[in-house]
């Protein structure tokens, strides 16, 4: 009976979170007109190549045509579109929702680096801005590798200060490196 009267408040608890609000409003912004329109030539570029397994990306990045490869972006957004594909789907709105759950991981991250380094009204507003950002707005709807590389180049900052700021900072040095690598082999630097 006790846990049944907390249930409540500990829900109401979160819902008093600004942050919450941000995000909703954050997917409501990215979820509206995503299947509007078709996929650009750029996405049907990415699912189609995606879906072709790792050794054929691997094949078609490291295969010269015509004086160039068919494509020069490195594979980690094509890796885990193709995973994401393989559970979801290939429909526009599932390839796109990738990219709206990187982005809001981004907004998230936003609000603990800016947390980190000012106080919580400031990454409110920080995590605000970026919700609302109509560029980041359109990363987040599109199938590239825009919403993974600045979720990682975050990830790699929030790590990168973290060892700044501590004292035993060696883990946060090495995930520092680890997620900066995964960003180079998210797009070309």
């Amino acid at each position: 009976m006790n846990m049944l009267q907390n249930t409540p408040s500990r829900f109401s608890k979160y819902l008093r979170h600004p942050l919450l609000w941000i995000l909703l409003l954050a997917l409501a912004l990215r979820l509206i007109n995503i299947t509007v329109r078709t996929l650009w030539y750029d996405e049907a570029f990415a699912v189609l190549f995606a879906e072709k397994g790792l050794s054929a990306m691997l094949y078609g990045t490291l295969t010269p045509v015509a004086g160039g490869a068919s494509d020069i972006h490195p594979l980690l957004y094509y890796s885990t579109l193709h995973i994401w594909m393989s559970l979801f789907g290939q429909n526009p709105f599932a390839v796109r929702f990738w990219s709206v759950i990187l982005g809001l991981f981004t907004i998230y991250l936003i609000y603990v680096v800016a947390g980190l380094l000012f106080d919580r009204r400031t990454a409110l507003i920080a995590a605000f801005i970026t919700a609302i950002a109509p560029f980041h707005v359109q990363y987040s709807q599109e199938v590239r590798m825009y919403s993974l590389l600045g979720l990682l180049l975050l990830a790699a900052t929030y790590c990168f200060l973290r060892a700044w700021f501590s004292a035993p900072a060696r883990r946060w040095w090495v995930l520092f490196g680890v997620f900066a690598a995964l960003a180079m082999y998210t797009q070309q630097l």
